[in-house]
């Protein structure tokens, strides 16, 4: 089978280097320019902008602004023509001589051997190499990487046809083709500095502004002969308006910031969801009434206002939990504060048998009344799931208690010293479980506290 390849010799001359500049579109139609490739980090674009001559600028400016102001869509197809044009410029052609080659010894090779398998398998891998070069090649050349490719498919369909296959199909090559669109004059220095004045309009970071506005001010004083004493005058003029309408910006901002974050602590303190809710909504607002020109604090506003929305979610969580326990389980918390209360009216005796310094036989007698009172009105009692370590702790702390009291009396009348400590042992282990005991009943039903 017959083959015919044409390989392109030489490589187009490259141009002289100049700086690769990109346009970065605002939806206000206004084209600023980027030094070299731009970024987009999130929800923001930062780039380079040069100040002054575009082949030797004054100098050069990183900054950058919220993504939201961005025409992405002229920005992108803009870009992909400045690519286009440097690749073409550079290494576009020695690129493509290069495929052209590689394509030239595929076939010659495809065309001498005598395995069908390895042929067939060489002749798909080249067509591969054809179907992805364009679009890894800013689509350089496509119309004729095209033409490569159906001669690539010619062969592949007389090597299957030499092995008998009567039907197959023929696989097209993707049509792409390379960008089209023209490119910006380069801007003169009056240009680049009255774009940069609007890049220092368009900033939400005021550090940015505040570097860009003295870096304006210094290509002003450099290039006043050549720019003119008048248009100096009048930018120094809209530079210094736009300096004082920024400043006020910065104020409102600062204020609302302020007035939103206090606000919003109060209202989350005192649990109140709608509140924190209207306290947002109403920052969002007055960013919209501002122009939506400080993202950056809007951002940092919305994420403490959302914390603090979920601080008062919380909180009121709490509370209509402590409002549901304090209704559901009212008899049994009156039922376990009347039996603590008694606890509470032997904690002297109970101390004073751990102590093994009394007491007498009246305060003793009045102990164990009250200690069968207390766990009376406990073990009639039906505690929460949560209180029911806690309640059968406190019902044993009782038991082991009126021991203590019963062996206390014991050594009182034998004089058994002995006897005496075993009660005193007893005391300290029963007041240690009521203290607990106590301690997480009263924290089941105590209302939420914040700092």
């Amino acid at each position: 089978m017959g083959m015919l390849l044409v390989s392109v010799a030489g490589a187009a001359a490259q141009s002289p280097f100049e700086p690769v500049l990109y346009r970065i579109f605002l939806k206000t139609g206004t084209p600023l320019i980027s030094w070299g490739e731009f970024a987009r980090v999130g929800d923001r674009v930062v780039f380079t902008l040069p100040l002054g001559d575009q082949n030797r600028p004054d100098t050069l400016q990183m900054v950058s602004l919220p993504a939201d102001v961005i025409d992405w869509e002229r920005t992108s197809v803009y870009a992909d023509t400045v690519r286009y044009r440097r690749y073409a410029q550079t290494r576009g052609e020695s690129d493509y001589v290069a495929l052209t080659d590689e394509m030239a010894r595929a076939l010659t090779s495809i065309a001498f051997s005598k395995d069908p398998v390895a042929r067939l398998a060489a002749a798909e891998e080249a067509r591969r190499r054809l179907v992805e070069w364009p679009t890894q090649h800013f689509g350089y050349r496509a119309a004729d990487v095209r033409d490569l490719a159906s001669v690539v498919e010619e062969t592949i369909a007389g090597i299957r046809a030499d092995a008998g296959e009567r039907h197959f199909s023929i696989d097209l090559v993707a049509t792409l083709e390379p960008p089209s669109g023209p490119l910006m004059d380069r801007p003169t220095t009056r240009e680049s500095i009255e774009l940069a004045a609007a890049v220092a309009r368009s900033t939400d970071v005021r550090a940015d502004r505040m570097s860009l506005q003295a870096a304006i001010l210094a290509t002003l004083d450099r290039n006043q002969p050549s720019l003119g004493a008048d248009w100096v005058k009048a930018t120094r003029r809209r530079l210094y308006d736009d300096a004082k309408a920024a400043a006020r910006l910065d104020r409102q901002y600062a204020d609302l910031v302020s007035h939103a974050t206090r606000d919003a602590d109060k209202r989350a303190a005192r649990a109140d969801v709608k509140g924190v809710e209207r306290v947002l909504t109403d920052a969002r607002r007055k960013d919209e009434q501002f122009g939506r020109r400080r993202q950056t604090d809007i951002k940092t506003l919305v994420a403490a206002l959302e914390s603090h929305l979920d601080t008062a979610r919380q909180r009121r969580l709490d509370l209509d939990r402590w409002k549901y326990r304090d209704e559901t389980y009212r008899e049994y918390r009156r039922g376990i504060e009347s039996s603590l209360k008694r606890l509470n009216d032997v904690t002297r005796t109970a101390e004073a048998v751990r102590s093994m310094s009394g007491p007498d036989l009246r305060d003793l007698t009045a102990a164990e009344r009250h200690l069968a009172e207390a766990r009376a009105i406990a073990a009639f009692l039906s505690p929460p799931d949560e209180l029911g370590a806690s309640h059968d702790a406190l019902v044993s702390a009782v038991q082991l208690m009126h021991a203590a009291m019963g062996t206390r009396r014991t050594a009182i009348q034998t004089a058994d010293i002995e006897a005496a400590r075993n009660a005193s042992a007893a005391a300290a282990g029963a007041l240690l479980l009521v203290a607990l005991a106590r301690d997480e009943i009263n924290a089941f039903f105590a209302p939420p506290k914040y700092r």
